[in-house]
């Protein structure tokens, strides 16, 4: 399938110069989630979505729509979807263009992608094998102001609601667009003028979707996108009974099929986000420190794939360095952060973490499995002196 067969017209223009309170009130307009970004002669300079508004500090009325869009090369309508999902992941967009040079015919968006594949036999595997088990959550007391703070440093879409240990609710960064930064710019462009704007003082419940949309572990990936397409949500909570042991996002399912894609490679690895300018030596000694310990990976436990997130935090002196890694193999799926001011050093942190993980986990199972065999022969034993 290429990109020709998902194409879509659901996108409006807005213009560079534009503020971002147009943004919001375009969406709400038309409908569509995503836009094109274009300069004073209609030439494309990139794409924009929604939920990028939420990563504003200052006034939507007095930003331009240029600090907050993303960069992102125009799809050709024969492009493979593997690259459109590599882009996405890249430029970590929900919408990217279709077109030729600067003209922009249509878009297409990351579910139409997701959606593409359902039929796909990766989408046979458990959920277990691709949610994010690091779930960032808030209580339900939690000020608005503190949950937006949550979301930009985490840099999730999604967070999850609890009254103590109980799971109560869920936001999304699209709730506080729409219920919060739209509503305080419809009253003070006197859309509706008198309408009470919604403190972020207040609590996150006030804001929060329930009852919550939960799925037991076990459930096929398939089933996950069919839930998230019919509820029209973004994310699923997993859980074993009454625990929450992970959250399986739209971003979750990308990776999972890019790490589907056939490639002479066994590992694919694919860093993203926003990685700091690094010297040439600086880059070849990063792809040297990942090549070598995926090839210990590759040698111990097969075809895998490895997906590193870094993000930049504004220190007191300098940016910190925030990685999250996740290592998917035969024996298992692995997790690991750190933070620092070097990417280089965070990396091999984070590489001896994991290796750590993987020899831990497989010895339990080992362990677990010469137990479960001692069990069964001892009670074959007895049943051979009963005899």
């Amino acid at each position: 399938m290429r990109v020709k067969n998902i194409i879509s017209n659901r996108f409006f223009t807005i213009n560079a110069n534009d503020s971002v309170s147009k943004l919001i009130s375009s969406a709400k307009k038309t409908g569509f989630l995503g836009g094109i970004v274009v300069d004073r002669d209609q030439k494309y300079l990139g794409v924009i979505h929604v939920k990028d508004s939420i990563r504003l500090k200052s006034d939507p009325q007095k930003t331009n729509i240029a600090k907050i869009l993303k960069r992102a090369p125009i799809l050709n309508k024969e492009d493979s979807l593997f690259r459109v999902v590599k882009l996405i992941l890249e430029v970590e967009t929900r919408i990217l263009p279709v077109g030729a040079k600067d003209q922009v015919e249509g878009v297409v968006y990351d579910m139409d992608v997701i959606k593409a594949f359902l039929n796909s036999s990766i989408m046979e595997r458990e959920v277990d094998r691709i949610m994010s088990r690091d779930v960032i959550t808030v209580e339900e007391k939690t000020s608005i102001a503190k949950a937006i703070k949550t979301f930009i440093k985490n840099g999730v879409s999604h967070l999850p609601i609890m009254k103590g240990e109980r799971l109560v609710g869920v936001v999304s960064a699209h709730d506080i667009i729409t219920k919060i930064l739209f509503a305080r710019i419809r009253v003070t462009t006197g859309e509706r003028v008198g309408e009470r704007v919604k403190s972020l003082d207040i609590p996150i419940s006030n804001l929060m979707s329930y009852p919550v949309l939960t799925i037991e572990r076990g459930t096929k990936i398939g089933d996950c996108v069919q839930i998230i397409m019919e509820r029209g949500v973004g994310s699923l909570i997993v859980v074993d009974g009454p625990l929450i042991i992970g959250i399986v996002t739209r971003r979750d399912i990308l990776e999972h099929i890019m790490a589907s894609e056939p490639r002479d490679a066994k590992t694919y690895f694919q860093v993203i986000g926003e990685v700091p300018e690094l010297m040439e030596r600086e880059k070849i000694l990063m792809e040297k420190n990942i090549k070598s310990f995926l090839w210990k990976v590759e040698r111990r436990y097969g075809k895998g794939s490895l997906f590193i997130h870094v993000k930049r935090v504004k220190g007191v002196r300098k940016s910190v360095v925030t990685v999250k890694v996740r290592l998917s193999t035969n024996s298992g799926t692995y997790y690991a952060s750190h933070y620092g001011y070097n990417l280089i050093k965070c990396l091999q942190v984070l590489f001896q973490i994991l290796e750590r993980s993987i020899v831990l986990e497989t010895d339990l199972a080992r362990r677990e499995k010469r137990s479960k065999r001692e069990v069964s022969n001892h009670f074959l034993d007895l049943g051979d002196r009963k005899l």
